[in-house]
């Protein structure tokens, strides 16, 4: 994506968009997903999650700082499956379910500072 020109790139997000026409994709995460060849996808709310469960184990020896052990409880806010939907969530979400419409963000496009500005795919935890 980098180097290329601007009507290069609207030229791939409208095929991309032509060819993912029968799908709907739906971001169910808090902020837009940007998809290399797609475009943006904005968030819907609310955003599908994972509900945490904390439990306080200790401190930081010599300070205050608490120490808890977290874990992740039942998934929250997703819908059922829809045919031809997919829906974009947050890793723990697409790990904990494991459903075949459900994905997350795969590989990540960074800026020069390292800084998440977009995905080339979406990743599938669907046990083969």
């Amino acid at each position: 994506m980098v180097g290329e020109k601007k009507n290069d790139i609207e030229n791939k997000c409208s095929d991309a968009v032509k060819a993912t026409a029968n799908v709907k994709i739906v971001n169910l995460t808090p902020h837009p997903v940007v998809i290399e060849g797609v475009g943006e996808i904005p968030p819907t709310s609310p955003p599908a999650r994972c509900e945490e469960i904390t439990e306080r184990i200790g401190t930081v020896p010599g300070t205050d700082i608490p120490i808890i052990r977290k874990k992740f409880g039942k998934v929250v806010n997703l819908p059922e499956p829809q045919n031809d939907t997919i829906y974009i969530v947050s890793l723990p979400v697409a790990q904990a379910v494991r459903r075949a419409d459900v994905l997350a963000i795969g590989e990540p496009i960074r800026n020069e500072k390292g800084q998440v500005i977009g995905a080339k795919s979406l990743a599938s935890f669907v046990e083969e």
